[in-house]
């Protein structure tokens, strides 16, 4: 399995921009994109490609061939967001550090990782209040 994280990094659609760099970008873009035509040929190879952001993907990334299978994967509605804030806030709660968990109203809109990253922030701020 080849995970490819934040592709549109590497992948995003190019143009006929004259820009310093436009050039040779596009040229890389094309020669990776020649590589990932054989990929499918090699026996027991997923090659996984992630992005936040599709529509700057290049149209030739997601031809058949190379990514022709996309995944959305949504944010998490309100169940998921409880789910994930449990999650969380039990792993801090082991170590004492909290002992109320958010209301998953206030993460409306969140992702995973953003819920995440609020668990932490709010576990360093007790952490910094009980010293």
């Amino acid at each position: 399995v080849v995970v490819i994280d934040e592709i549109d990094a590497v992948f995003r659609k190019r143009s006929s921009s004259e820009e310093s760099g436009e050039a040779t970008r596009s040229s890389v873009v094309n020669q990776i994109l020649a590589k990932l035509d054989g990929v499918h040929a090699i026996p027991n190879v997923l090659l996984i490609g992630m992005t936040n952001r599709r529509e700057l993907l290049d149209d030739a990334l997601l031809r058949p061939g190379r990514l022709e299978v996309q995944i959305e994967v949504p944010l998490p509605d309100r169940d998921g967001r409880r789910e994930i804030l449990q999650i969380h806030f039990d792993a801090l709660r082991k170590r004492g550090r909290l002992s109320r968990p958010l209301s998953d109203y206030v993460t409306n809109g969140f992702s995973g990782a953003d819920i995440a990253g609020l668990v932490r922030c709010a576990g360093s701020i007790a952490l910094s209040r009980s010293r």
